[in-house]
């Protein structure tokens, strides 16, 4: 701010221009003077590239002219410290109800990620029989600022109009795509196969329940 008689700047005038894997939650401006002054990026997640560019009429001077918006800054690396929250990366399981019927009753359960991750987290669901029981979504999506909140999946029984009594399948999860390897190649054995049970439109009692 060479020149400039009265500065003005506040966080809201400095745009950020950051890469996908890259978010950052707090930008705060300090100094005093008709000099300079300093531009902090703080609780950053992810890592990638940002290039800063401030708006204009931030300075000006006894005259009344304005400064105007500056150019575009180079663009820098930058890398959050990271410290996991949570033991490993995994997926952790909630079952809220696993029973359905063919007259359209549903079940229910959660999942929510064990770390923050550095990237998104995209998982895939299926069910193994579309004949007994159907998905509300086929894809779950975490990112590194919700990855904690338990998402909620509500699995609808089918009637296939036959008489086969009480029908057990799988919800099935996994694998993961994302750009966080340690996400991206979680072993076999951290994607759950939930049980559920659809009771045939004739059963009034259901059978018994393997994950009770």
């Amino acid at each position: 701010y060479q020149g400039a008689d009265f500065i003005n700047l506040k966080p809201e005038d400095v745009m950020l221009e950051v890469t996908e894997n890259l978010i950052i939650n707090k930008i705060s401006v300090t100094g005093s003077g008709n000099d300079n002054r300093t531009i902090s990026l703080t609780e950053i997640m992810g890592e990638g590239q940002v290039s800063i560019k401030i708006k204009s009429r931030t300075a000006s001077d006894f005259g009344g002219y304005f400064a105007p918006a500056s150019e575009k800054s180079p663009s820098v690396h930058v890398q959050e410290t990271y410290f996991p929250i949570g033991n490993t990366p995994g997926l952790i399981y909630d079952i809220l109800d696993n029973s359905t019927s063919e007259k359209g009753d549903t079940g229910k359960f959660t999942v929510k990620l064990n770390t923050r991750p550095k990237s998104l987290v995209i998982l895939p669901l299926e069910s193994s029989d579309l004949d007994e029981g159907k998905l509300s979504t086929s894809t779950l999506i975490f990112t590194p600022t919700d990855w904690d909140t338990a998402q909620t999946v509500t699995v609808t029984g089918v009637d296939d109009y036959d008489e086969d009594g009480t029908v057990f399948f799988e919800i099935l999860s996994g694998p993961i795509v994302s750009s966080d390897n340690s996400y991206k190649n979680l072993p076999n054995e951290s994607y759950k196969k939930i049980t559920f049970f659809n009771i045939d439109d004739d059963e009034s009692e259901p059978p018994y329940n393997p994950e009770q």
